[in-house]
C-alpha cells in the first residue's frame, strides 16, 4: 500500500510541475513565433519597397519612349 501511495505523489508531484513550467514554455513558443512573423513583414516591407521602385522606373521609361515616338 505505501508503494501505491509513493506513486501516486510522484506523478501528483510531476502533474503540478508540468502545470507550473508548460505556460513558460508555451509563451516562449508563441514569442518566437510572433519574432519571425515580425522578421518576415520586415522582408515583406523592404522587398515592397523596391517593386515600388521598379515600377515607377518603369513607368519612367515607358513615359520618354511614348515622348521620343511622338517628337519624332
Amino acid at each position: 500500500m505505501d508503494y501505491f501511495i509513493s506513486v501516486h505523489n510522484f506523478f501528483d508531484e510531476s502533474a503540478s510541475l508540468l502545470v507550473v513550467h508548460t505556460p513558460d514554455l508555451l509563451d516562449a513558443l508563441v514569442v518566437g513565433l510572433l519574432e519571425s512573423f515580425k522578421t518576415l513583414l520586415q522582408l515583406d516591407e523592404l522587398v515592397r519597397k523596391e517593386f515600388v521602385f521598379l515600377g515607377i522606373q518603369s513607368v519612367e521609361v515607358l513615359c520618354l519612349g511614348l515622348l521620343i515616338l511622338e517628337l519624332s
